[in-house]
C-alpha cells in the first residue's frame, strides 16, 4: 500500500490507497472496476477529490474519473448536454 492519495484529494491529506487506476474512458473504467471486485477489494471511484476526506489509508483500488467530453444539441425547445463523468463543472 504505497500509493500516495495526496495529489488526489484537495485536502492534501498523504494517506496511501493500495492501487490507483486513472480512467480516461468508459471501458477502462470498467476494467478497472472488474478488475478490483474480482480480487475482492473495495472500490472508491473519485472525481476531483474536493468531497472526500481520507483519515486512513485506504485498502482497495482508487479509480480516478478523468473521463472527458462535452457534446450540446440544440433542440427547437430544449438544449442537451452529455458531459463526460470526469469533466470540472465550475470549468464549463
Amino acid at each position: 500500500m504505497n500509493h500516495s492519495l495526496k495529489p488526489w484529494n484537495t485536502f492534501g491529506i498523504d494517506h496511501n490507497a493500495q492501487h490507483i487506476v486513472c480512467a480516461e474512458d468508459e471501458q477502462q473504467l470498467l476494467n478497472a472496476w472488474q478488475h478490483a471486485t474480482a480480487e475482492g477489494q473495495p472500490v472508491l471511484i473519485l472525481g476531483e477529490g474536493s468531497n472526500v476526506l481520507f483519515l486512513e489509508d485506504y485498502r482497495g483500488t482508487v479509480i480516478i474519473n478523468r473521463i472527458k467530453g462535452i457534446e450540446i444539441h440544440d433542440e427547437p425547445d430544449a438544449w442537451y448536454l452529455h458531459v463526460g463523468a470526469g469533466e470540472n463543472w465550475h470549468r464549463w
